[in-house]
């Protein structure tokens, strides 16, 4: 029984040389996927909160700029973990009862140098919008 076996001592080590790289590759790739949607559902919420409070009514000293400060303020304190030299805050009035805020952020990629080597840059834009009807 033992002849049968004498020539297949590294069989192991090439089987598993042959799958790491893929492993790797998947275990990577679940990772990126979700740190980005980690990174879209964080400006998602800072979007939705900063329209929240641009709709809420005003103090006496309070005017349209001051709420639209006040949206913007409150949009980029929900972006904890994000790079905030990534972000921009747009806040807009449409119709006068209607607020939006629009939150672009470029989310940077683990995997970026080495797409980068390839050709591309590294990054994926991401943005997200939130409309509500002043109260």
């Amino acid at each position: 029984m033992s002849r049968c076996y004498r020539h297949e001592h590294g069989q192991d080590i090439v089987e598993y040389a042959l799958v790491l790289p893929l492993f790797l590759i998947l275990t990577l790739g679940i990772i990126e996927f979700s740190m980005v949607i980690l990174s879209y559902n964080t400006i998602a919420n800072a979007a939705r909160e900063g329209a929240r409070v641009g709709i809420i009514p005003p103090g006496e000293d309070c005017d349209e700029g001051c709420r639209d400060a006040a949206a913007e303020a409150a949009a980029r304190a929900l972006t904890i973990g994000l790079n905030v030299d990534a972000l921009e805050v747009t806040v807009t009035r449409s119709g006068g009862d209607i607020i939006q805020v629009q939150v672009d952020y470029v989310a940077s990629l683990i995997t970026g140098p080495m797409i980068a080597a390839w050709g591309g840059d590294g990054t994926i834009p991401l943005q997200t919008v939130a409309t509500m009807t002043l109260e």
